[in-house]
């Protein structure tokens, strides 16, 4: 599982589809395409976290950290 280090999202205006670029601790980039508003709204959110992963599977993968 690699840590996603930084990502960016684009959105076409014309055709209404979104795009994004995972970049991993190793420097490799996921990208990923025809995304829906829904889809880019909810991974917004999820990279918004501290810490994201991206699994072998493609998964993306959050967590929250317990607070004392």
């Amino acid at each position: 599982m690699k840590r996603i280090k930084s990502y960016t999202l684009g959105w076409n205006t014309t055709q209404k589809e979104g795009y994004i670029t995972l970049t991993d601790d190793s420097q490799k980039d996921h990208s990923f395409e025809k995304i829906s508003l829904e889809e880019m709204a909810l991974l917004q959110k999820m990279l918004f976290q501290d810490d994201a992963y991206l699994d072998e599977q493609q998964w993306l993968i959050v967590g929250w950290k317990k607070r004392d």
